[in-house]
């Protein structure tokens, strides 16, 4: 029989992830996200299957013996680590949500030039010495309004890459609309993802409410 109770658990973190990508691609302004953040991000949409799936499989029975329902936490906080260490570990790379691959090349060249950085362009691939980068502006498969600023090369200096995320991050701070505005950012990417969403979150909803004597008994079980 189909357990409504763990899966409503794993699509809950999914929906909710849906939700803030759909908020995303509706905003009027540009969105930087570096590649730490995308684990982050990726880390909690799949930690509800997370705990359903690998969790159960290896669960500590042990532990269980001694501390009781308590060891879900304990899970949780390795899990989260392990996330967070994945997360920091991660090559130096940028995504910006509602922005093309051109204007994210013109926006890059504008930047550089105002703080007096030189920098050299080989078509779409970008060398800025004084910081240490190699990368190449990207366009993201499927969806056009989000591009990537991917290393090229391992001989990467991550401070450099922090002081070109600042630059860009001042650049769009006190600008209304980068990106061309609703018209250009309301297309069906915002659309599918709320779609998405809603999906994830009518179910959850509506199978806890099958499965909320057991998810009581659990909760009680926890704290009580």
């Amino acid at each position: 029989m189909i357990d409504y109770a763990r899966l409503s658990i794993g699509l809950l973190p999914l929906g909710l992830a849906f939700a803030v990508l759909a908020f995303l691609h509706m905003r009027r302004k540009p969105t930087l996200v570096t590649s730490g953040q995308e684990v982050l991000f990726l880390g909690f949409a799949i930690s509800g299957f997370a705990m359903i799936g690998p969790m159960e499989l290896f669960f500590p029975t042990a532990s269980y013996a001694a501390l009781g329902e308590w060891v879900w936490l304990l899970l949780a906080t390795l899990y989260f680590f392990l996330i967070l260490l994945a997360s920091m570990l991660s090559r130096s790379s940028l995504t910006v949500v509602g922005l093309g691959p051109e204007l994210l090349q013109k926006d890059l060249e504008d930047a550089l030039a105002i703080e007096g950085i030189e920098s050299r362009w080989l078509g779409n691939q970008l060398e800025v010495p004084q910081l240490g980068i190699r990368a190449i502006v990207e366009s993201s498969y499927g969806f056009r309004e989000t591009s990537h600023l991917s290393p090229c090369g391992y001989n990467q200096n991550a401070i450099g890459w922090y002081q070109l995320e600042k630059l860009l991050r001042v650049r769009w701070g006190d600008v209304e609309n980068v990106g061309g505005g609703p018209g250009s950012s309301m297309r069906w990417a915002p659309i599918l993802f709320l779609l998405l969403a809603v999906v994830c979150f009518f179910s959850s909803v509506l199978w806890i409410l099958f499965e909320i004597e057991r998810l009581e008994g659990f909760f009680v079980r926890v704290f009580l």
